[in-house]
């Protein structure tokens, strides 16, 4: 089993400000609660969201919360998931990249700033670099740091 290793507060502070100064907002929040919560304020009622394949949301309880429809959000995947004719599907998940809000998550985050993101399907890239209105990813502080630590994140 792997053991899991937490960014230091100072290293979080100083991820932080080399993300922010690439022109990302960053927040830092305490629990998966708050992070839940978090999300919830900040997309309004009526817009659309869609999400990348994230264990990150799933842990948080984001994914449950949004298939549970208890939100007031329209949630583009529902018409994805229930789509039965391939082509029509292959357009609706063309369209759920330009969703109001796309979330996911990265793979890693280098005190320097940089983002490690990858996508076995490729569905997150687009709407991360450039097609959706905005981006919320949610990422935990294992997946910060520099150094040696950082390699192995990576191998």
């Amino acid at each position: 089993m792997n053991e899991i290793h937490l960014a230091e507060e100072k290293s979080l502070a100083a991820t932080a400000a080399a993300v922010k100064a690439r022109g990302i907002a960053v927040e830092i929040v305490d629990t998966k609660a708050d992070a839940l919560a978090r999300i919830k304020s900040l997309m309004p009622a009526g817009a659309t969201v869609s999400t990348g394949a994230s264990l990150t949301l799933k842990e948080i309880g984001f994914e449950e919360y949004l298939i549970s429809k208890a939100h007031p959000w329209k949630n583009l995947k529902d018409a994805i998931v229930a789509e039965q004719d391939p082509a029509r599907q292959g357009e609706l998940r063309r369209q759920s990249t330009l969703a109001d809000y796309f979330l996911g998550s990265v793979h890693a985050v280098a005190e320097s700033g940089e983002l490690v993101i990858a996508s076995a399907s490729g569905n997150q890239l687009g709407p991360y670099a450039y097609s959706a209105r905005n981006v919320i990813w949610v990422v935990g502080a294992q997946k910060m740091g520099s150094g040696e630590g950082w390699n192995r994140k990576l191998a």
